[in-house]
């Protein structure tokens, strides 16, 4: 009950910061003001320049688990790609064929 009551009470405050956005001030809502004021301001830059350094770390990071991969398990003097990975897969028994004895009742 405690989780349904947690969702309720996000509901409320989604609905009511979301009213509150839709206040005019000066024949502009205050999602307006917002929106400008985060666009003149420095944090659009930031936010770049984290995203992009998280992008070249998850490129850079699964390079090299990419090589690493491709070492462990690859063939002599094949591509550094993980999908030439040296897996093979075999089916040791044939399937056990069901027996057709029923008993009758």
């Amino acid at each position: 009950m405690l989780e349904v009551t947690s969702i309720l009470k996000t509901f409320v405050a989604a609905i009511l910061i979301t009213m509150a956005l839709q206040v005019k001030l000066n024949n502009r809502t205050v999602e307006n003001h917002v929106q400008d004021w985060y666009q003149a301001s420095i944090l659009p830059g930031l936010v770049q320049g984290v995203s992009s350094g998280a992008v070249l770390v998850i490129k850079d990071a699964t390079h090299t688990v990419t090589q690493f991969v491709s070492k462990t398990f690859g063939h002599e003097g094949s591509s550094t790609r993980a999908s030439h990975l040296n897996f093979e897969l075999k089916r040791n028994l044939p399937p056990a064929k069901e027996s057709s004895q029923h008993e009758d009742y």
